[in-house]
């Protein structure tokens, strides 16, 4: 399910069958993460040149794609989903191959709180190799101490505020 919030979204994976679930790798992630209750994946981030970002981090570009209600089938490669091993704290990359209107952020969002994008990201993981393996750019990704993996997201609100989720 895609909760959108203008360019920016969250997706919310499960697995529903867990014998297919079972024989993909991001199925067995996915039930491994839940086996004690809901948990968060990853941070996915759009990347305008993912060919380079990937040949740099040594991942494999793959195509993906999905119809969505309407029929209208929407495409998109990324690079690291599976690669990253246990890292999951480490963002995986993506680009939309689909016009603006059809981004999964762009949808009508019907949410109660008038929400506007991500604030911030709270992740336990190594803050240097977070800095290299995005090049040194800033993001608003906080590096805690404590068990790698991703421990709270902040949507910010159109109000200034934020709302967060862990």
């Amino acid at each position: 399910m895609i909760a959108p919030l203008g360019r920016e979204y969250l997706e919310l994976l499960a697995v529903v069958d867990a014998d297919v679930g079972s024989t993909q790798p991001l199925g067995r992630t996915l039930l491994r993460l839940s086996e004690d209750g809901d948990r968060w994946f990853s941070i996915c981030l759009a990347d305008d040149d993912l060919e380079a970002t990937a040949s740099r981090l040594g991942l494999t570009v793959e195509a993906g794609g999905r119809t969505l209600p309407d029929g209208t089938e929407i495409r998109w490669r990324s690079a690291g989903i599976e690669e990253r091993g246990d890292d999951l704290w480490l963002p995986f990359f993506i680009r939309w191959d689909a016009p603006p209107d059809r981004h999964p952020g762009a949808a009508t969002s019907g949410h109660r709180s008038d929400v506007t994008g991500i604030a911030w990201v709270e992740v336990g993981g190594e803050r240097d190799r977070l800095s290299t393996w995005l090049v040194g750019t800033a993001l608003p990704i906080r590096v805690v101490d404590g068990a790698p993996g991703v421990r709270a997201v902040a949507v910010r609100a159109r109000d200034g505020g934020e709302i967060v989720l862990r």
